[in-house]
């Protein structure tokens, strides 16, 4: 019976870790596993630790052996080695078989430890001391009759009785024997060893008792090194530590005494702020563990005292300045004055160590990382001003009154860097007051960064903000640029924005600078009050936007020959949508300004904004992208402008207030999509060209003249359909020179055709195109004076009589009319009043909501045809454009008109009469905002709740004022924000049932902050509702919450794009959440070493393509519903590192207990992909319901499967696996404590490829389809079955899959790609199946033919060639004359053909 002598007890790493017996047989383990006397560990990939019989452990590395041989010796090398010790003889003058040396062939490689052997190194886990090294040098694994030498040892070896039973244990003694003479002890329980043979025992000779050590006299003249004498605030990724080295002196008799080591910390850091997690190591630096509270190392082995070292972690806490200046090493190197701070400030953290009554001290220093450094003077010299700030610091540089510039004959720019690129995380601020910055180089790098520039002048000034979210104000001044792309502001990735901030009198002035904006998802750059040119002009843009959502605002503004435009040629982002670009100009001139854009563009004039183009010389021109783009003119002048929106289905908006001068030209594009042009009264129609379709939204008649479409129905482009469509004009049309048409091809329903001839003269001859218009039924249509007949001239007689003349009539007198009562006062109207007819409107996607108000007044009869002069104003909080627009008047509520605003207020006249019809109303904007307005805490999201921040509602007001007759009068109606950012603070507890609702339409976030918030409670009556809009309103909706407790609580998100991400420590529990239709994103995912639960939960995310990360966490019978009938889905689920890969150190595992036919992850949808990466899956089922064919695609890069089915219905599915564990059996697990698994894979062509790993109890079904099979020979199986289906079906493997248990049926071709002989009997190794169910009385069976067979085929029993095989092939049979019905006994002759190709070697 072997003997058990440890355990393995922890594995890391990501290959099997393998034994070999005392018979060379082999077995992988796991944690838990025994390990016998005899056995060979094999660490190859992996790091194992044992703990053996008597607690002691011990670690291989990768590419270590470990021997765990316990018989090396015979008794008779026992009872020597005993005497040896007993005379106080040395053991090397013993033989090597005796002395536990070399023996047997075992090499001489090794040191053994007790009952264990390294062989190819090794490290034990816990400390054992340097005189017991020496003695199990000596000693090896040796057996003393049932006795053994222990890992423990004593401190001294002096051949004494103690120490022989100090050294010796009994391995498994049935009767422990007792010593004659015993001697005590300080062991509770001596053991005497056994005498040896023949020679008879000597007397144990008594033992000493042991002297109490003196932990002051045994470590003399302490001191402590630095082995780092700063350490510098970094961020937490990148740790920084203050390290310490222990010195002393120890004799050699006082090595092995133990000592006790007192540590305390001091100086002008703070612990726990400054400095935290002290730490010590006793291996010089190899190995730390954690100091205690008591500061006080115990037992330390004085001869070591020289490896201890100590340690603390330096915090970065971002307070700036703290600790003492050393300007000995400056941060701008070559300022001598002038730079307030120009050091680092360094705080001291002094470590005293106590041994005894012997002391030591030593300072260490933290630098920090955070500076307010400000900068006063001039500087004019040939040096630098360089400086460097170290990473992810919080710093503020302040200019104030400075002047920083170059030699004139040195125009090198100097460089201010903060930070090493991407990995700076730090929050710089950079404050300029009236100061210049010239030939200057500014880079924040990463973080979110602010700078103020307020005044002065800058030449050649270069400032990129790096990563992060980003501010730039530039509160007046000068910029004057060099060469492009030289001199200007870059704002890189991130959310950002730029601000140039002028005023009325004292404009932003900016010559050859440039204004660029990075990757992110949302940029702005605002220009109020500024004065922007370039004395070059090239390609190069000088505003530039590169985000997936831009935004240029433009106002009060004079720009002169620059260039604006976007950064990418494709519009859009990987995920193939558009990114978006808006150019909004108002009450600006722009002289010669080129727009070039490839992303969805949407611009206003508006304003009376002026753009002057140059014509015809380097003319002037918009070029949009090929998308679905806006122009709207409101108000301005366009002039010598030639505009191509390019392809796309365009929109281009013009008023009447919009002049259209020049050579302008605006055209639609030449591609088949429709352009739409928008008016609301007559234009020039000589200034558009290649629309397909014109609407007409104000009342007045429009006239569409044959001579004035030439260019709008684009009749000289062959490629064009010369159609445009009028789907809207109250007024009707006039179309002048067309007629009625019998044209109907491509005529919709509810539309009428009027076509003309459109003449053209050619090289000497004439000829006509047709254009048409289609005008929708309903619409008055004037088809102008009819042409009259040529008149005849008549003949005048010589004396014509003269013609009669008809006698006059009187004509009729007016009546008189009244004349209206004057109103004593002089004025028309009394009581002048606005009322408020709305009240408050919310802001909705599509901006089709409007603020509408009432003018109200007396009016005196007489007085009601009397002209009113009628002033409006608006006001409040919202801003005009960006929160509201399109402000109409209407006089009888049916009809509107555009109120022509200029600086927010216009003048209308109106008839006394009506002014009590007088409606006025604004188009509410849904800008997208969070949280824009007053507060108003009434109406709030989080139901009954206290302490929740931004729980409630913002309102911005917009303000009409009327005035008439010097009457003035106002009325307030508020815009209400639908977009919400609503943050439950830190450490929220609320274990009763809640609501949080969030109106739908906007963009709302819900923040749970990190700090183990509880919502919700499994004893609470009822569910939680967290429910963003609802299912008729959604927009785009956020819930982000770290370290929280959530409990049986529901969740919808409804439509939009939506996105869920749970992460760090946290418990789920009863949580449903339902993302709704929309492209979604769940994240789930853990921090360092967190842990993440998730039970009795789901999480559906509906049609659109969605993304479902789980990093770490631990899930429990939870449902991942992917379904959705959106044909054009692409749903991916990534169990691996999910956002947080660096940090995470752990498998997702997700557990299930549910039944089979539950499906735990549902991808009935149209394309699914499951990246397992290193997941662990047990129970779970992956399937379809799916009805049309979808894609399955599961990948995975160490999966441990266990009874994980699949049922891929109609999803066509491709399975690839590097390295898999599928329903893996654990040494001594029963049988029946293995999960099998069944694979029901879809009609399609499937495809399943395992690199690797062990297979085992699994049933795969590849239904119909021609299907492929890949298994590697590095993939060991046992009981593996798998039916090919119908279709033709190819298996290919390297070599033998192992196992008489596999079965593989219904496969048409087989290829061998490994090097060995394949072998064929009677019970077919890897086919045996094909061989049929042995109870169907099968006559003949055919195996699947072999088409690649690199080692040749080995044909057992009497297989014979025979006919029959088709071409390049030849067939084998062979007779089985005893084939046995396992239910009857019965024996009946089945004939097994084999068609193998030529080229295969065939031995038979």
């Amino acid at each position: 019976m072997a003997v058990k002598v440890g355990v393995i007890k922890n594995i890391l790493g990501s290959k099997e870790v393998v034994v070999i017996d005392k018979n060379g047989n082999e077995r992988v383990v796991v944690a838990g596993d025994s390990l016998y006397e005899g056995d060979v560990v094999k660490a190859n990939g992996a790091k194992v630790t044992i703990a053996s019989n008597d607690g002691k452990e011990f670690e291989l590395k990768d590419g270590e052996t470990l021997n765990l041989n316990n018989d090396l010796s015979s008794d008779k090398e026992v009872a020597a080695i005993q005497k040896a010790l007993l005379k106080g003889e040395n053991l090397a003058n013993l033989e090597e078989s005796a002395a536990g040396g070399n023996s047997g062939g075992r090499g001489g490689d090794g040191v053994s430890l007790g009952e264990t052997r390294f062989e190819h190194g090794g490290h034990e886990s816990s400390d054992v001391s340097a005189s017991f090294r020496s003695l199990s040098d000596t000693f090896g694994a040796v057996k003393l009759t049932n006795q053994e030498v222990k890992g423990g040892g004593s401190d001294v070896f002096d051949g004494s009785d103690s120490d022989i039973n100090s050294a010796i244990a009994p391995v498994a003694p049935a009767e422990p024997s007792q010593p004659e003479n015993p001697t005590p002890t300080p062991q509770p329980k001596p053991v005497e060893p056994v005498e040896p043979k023949p020679e008879p025992a000597p007397e144990p000779q008594p033992k000493p008792e042991p002297k109490p050590d003196e932990s002051k006299d045994i470590v003399k003249n302490i001191s402590v090194e630095n082995k780092s004498e700063f350490g510098y605030e970094k961020s937490s990724d990148d740790k920084s530590y203050l390290e310490y080295n222990l010195k002393g002196e120890v004799a050699q008799a006082d090595a092995d005494k133990k000592v006790d080591v007192t540590l305390k910390f001091g100086g002008e850091a703070t612990t726990g702020k400054d400095y935290e997690n002290a730490e010590y190591s006793l291996d010089g630096g190899k190995t730390w563990q954690k100091l205690d509270d008591s500061g006080v190392i115990k037992d330390v082995r004085a001869g070591d005292i020289n490896k201890v070292s100590v340690r603390v972690e330096v915090t970065n806490d971002h307070d700036q300045n703290e600790g003492t200046l050393d300007l000995s090493e400056k941060i701008f190197t070559d300022a001598d004055k002038g730079v307030e701070n120009n050091g680092y400030f360094k705080e001291s953290v002094s470590l005293e160590v106590s041994i005894g009554d012997n002391k030591a001290t030593k300072n260490s220093y933290i630098v920090d990382n955070d500076h307010n450094i400000t900068i006063t003077s001039e500087f004019h010299n040939d040096k630098f001003f360089d400086a460097t700030f170290k990473n992810n610091g919080n710093n503020t540089l302040n200019f104030e009154n400075a002047t920083i510039s170059r030699d004139e004959n040195k125009k090198i720019p100097s460089d201010i860097v903060f930070g090493d690129g991407e990995k700076n995380n730090g929050v710089d601020i950079i404050n300029s007051n009236n100061s210049n910055l010239n030939w200057l180089n500014i880079n924040t790098q990463g973080g979110d960064d602010t700078i103020n520039i307020n005044g002065g002048r800058h030449e050649r000034l270069h400032v990129e903000t790096g990563a992060g979210d980003d501010v730039v104000n530039l509160n007046g001044g000068t910029y004057i640029g060099t060469d492009p792309y030289q001199s200007g502001f870059t704002l890189d990735s991130g959310n950002d924005v730029l601000n140039l901030n002028g005023t009325k009198d004292d404009h932003v002035k900016m010559t050859d600078m440039y204004l660029r904006t990075g990757s992110g998802e949302k940029d702005e750059i605002n220009i109020k009050y500024a004065d922007i040119d370039s004395t070059y002009k090239n390609s190069a843009n000088h505003i530039e936007a590169e985000a997936k959502n831009n935004t240029v605002n433009v106002e009060n503004s004079n720009l002169k020959g620059i260039n604006i435009g976007t950064e990418t040629n494709t519009g859009t982002d990987v995920n193939r949508n558009p990114l978006n670009f808006d150019l909004n100009l108002r009450s600006s001139i722009l002289d010669d300004v080129n727009l070039n854009t490839s992303y969805k563009t949407h611009v206003v004039v508006d304003g009376d904004t002026k753009i002057n183009g140059s014509y015809p010389e380097n003319a002037t021109k918009w070029n949009f992208a090929d998308t679905d783009d806006t122009l709207e003119l409101r108000s301005g002048t366009l002039n010598d402008m030639t505009v191509n929106l390019g392809n796309g289905e365009d929109k281009v908006v013009v008023s009447k207030a919009m002049k259209l001068d020049g050579y302008t030209m605006i055209n639609g594009g030449t591609s088949y999509e429709t352009d739409t042009l928008v008016i609301d009264g007559n234009v020039n129609f000589k200034n558009f060209k290649s629309f397909e379709e014109l609407q007409v939204t104000g009342n007045e008649k429009v006239s569409l003249k044959l001579e004035d479409l030439y260019d709008m129905l684009d009749i000289k482009n062959n490629d064009s359909k010369h159609i445009l469509t009028v789907t809207e004009a109250a007024g009707g049309v006039e179309l002048a020179g067309f007629k009625l048409s019998d044209y109907a091809r491509g005529l919709k329903e509810g539309f009428t055709r009027y076509e003309s001839d459109f003449n053209f003269q050619e090289n000497g001859r004439s000829y006509t195109i047709k254009g048409y218009i289609d005008v929708k039924d309903g619409i008055n249509v004037d088809l102008g004076a009819k042409p009259e007949p040529t008149p005849v001239e008549p003949v005048e007689p010589v004396n014509p009589a003269p013609a009669p003349q008809p006698e006059p009539k009187p004509e009729p007198k007016p009546e008189p009319k009244p004349e209206p009562t004057p109103d004593p006062n002089g004025k028309i109207v009394s009581d002048l009043r606005v009322e408020t007819i709305t009240k408050e409107v919310s802001e909705k996607p599509g901006n089709d909501s409007y603020l509408e108000y009432g003018i109200r007044a007396n009016v005196d009869k007489a007085n009601a045809d009397k002209m009113l002069k009628v002033f409006f104003g608006f006001g409040g909080k919202a801003d005009h454009g960006k929160d509201y627009d399109n402000v109409e008047y209407s006089i009888d509520g049916k009809n509107w008109e555009l109120l022509p605003l200029k600086d927010y207020s216009a003048t209308i006249n109106v008839k006394a009469g009506d002014i009590n019809n007088l409606t006025v109303r604004a188009r509410v904007l849904d800008d997208d905002r969070l949280n824009e307005g007053k507060f108003d805490p009434t109406n709030k999201i989080y139901k009954n709740a206290e302490g929740i921040e931004g729980n409630g509602e913002y309102k911005e007001s917009v303000t009409l004022i009327v005035e008439v007759d010097d009457t003035i009068t106002s009325a307030d109606e508020y815009i209400v924000d639908n977009d919400r950012e609503v943050t439950i603070p830190i450490g929220y507890h609320s274990t009763n049932p809640f609501d949080i609702e969030f109106a739908g339409d906007g963009h709302n976030i819900l923040k749970i902050k990190y700090g183990h918030s509880i919502l919700g409670s499994l004893d609470q009556e009822g569910t939680n509702k967290i429910n963003f809009g609802d299912e008729k309103l959604s927009g785009k909706d956020e819930l982000y919450a770290e370290s929280v407790n959530l409990i049986k609580t529901d969740i919808n998100t409804y439509g939009g794009d939506d996105v869920i991400n749970i992460r760090s420590s946290y418990n789920l529990k009863e949580v449903n959440a339902d993302m709704g239709a929309g492209n979604d994103v769940l994240g789930l995912s853990i921090l360092d070493n967190s842990v993440g639960n998730i039970e009795n939960s789901k999480f559906k995310l509906g049609s659109g393509s969605n993304t479902v990360n789980i990093g770490g966490a631990e899930l429990k019978d939870v449902i991942l519903d992917m379904s959705s009938d959106d044909k054009d889905a692409v749903n991916t689920i990534n169990f691996d590192f999910g956002d947080y890969m660096n940090v995470i150190d752990k498998p997702a595992r997700f557990t299930s207990t549910t039944p089979k036919d539950v499906y735990d992850i549902d991808v009935s949808s149209a394309h699914n992909t499951l990246n397992l990466g290193w997941a662990y899956l047990d129970g779970v089922t992956i399937g379809s319901n799916r009805s049309e064919k979808g894609t399955l695609d599961i990948k995975g890069d160490m999966a441990d499967l266990k009874g994980v089915n699949i049922e891929s219905g109609n999803n066509e599915t491709h399975i690839d696996i590097d390295y898999a564990r599928i329903n893996h059996r654990s040494p001594g697990q029963p049988d029946q404590e293995v999960k099998s698994s069944e694979w029901n894979l879809s009609p399609y062509n499937d495809t399943i490829k395992i690199d690797g790993g062990f297979i085992n109890k699994l049933k795969v079904n590849l239904g119909a389809g021609d299907d492929n099979v890949f298994l590697s020979m590095k993939t060991n199986n046992s009981s593996l079955q798998m039916d090919g289906g119908d279709g033709y079906d190819v298996a290919t493997i390297e070599d033998y899959i192992g196992g008489y248990n596999n079965k593989f049926k219904g496969f048409e071709e087989l290829r061998i790609t490994g090097n060995e002989a394949y072998r064929i009997g009677t019970k077919n190794v890897f086919i045996n199946d094909v061989l049929q169910d042995d109870n169907n009385h099968t006559i003949d069976v055919y195996l699947s033919k072999i088409s690649q067979a690199n080692g040749g085929v080995k044909l057992y029993e009497k297989y014979q060639k025979a006919d029959g095989a088709e071409e390049g092939y030849q067939r084998y049979e062979f007779k089985n004359e005893n084939f046995i019905d396992d239910s009857t006994g019965e024996k009946y002759t089945q004939t097994i053909h084999v068609d193998i190709k030529n080229d295969i070697h065939v031995d038979l």
